[in-house]
């Protein structure tokens, strides 16, 4: 494949990572909510236990580290089709 070709690749895959982060955040983010609400986890409540409120916030880091693994996962293709492109001319 010749550089332009690995340059497309890459930012289709972008493009398409990006689509599923953008369609997956919403459900993820439901998820969560459910999980931190009073009948769960109750997140909100001062007397709950120190592993509690160590599950609840790994609950709520949850999300942002879901959306930069996805976001670098997809900078990373990019990266590729862009050092395939500077490595193959």
């Amino acid at each position: 494949m010749n550089s332009r070709g690995q340059l497309f690749l890459g930012i289709m895959l972008f493009i398409m990572i990006f689509i599923i982060l953008v369609i997956t955040t919403p459900v993820l983010k439901e998820i969560i909510e459910i999980g931190r609400s009073p009948s769960n986890l109750d997140c909100d409540n001062s007397l709950i236990s120190t592993g509690v409120k160590a599950t609840c916030v790994i609950t709520d880091i949850g999300l942002f580290y879901y959306a930069a693994a996805l976001l670098g996962a997809a900078g990373a293709s990019i990266m590729i089709g862009l050092a395939a492109r500077n490595y193959i001319q």
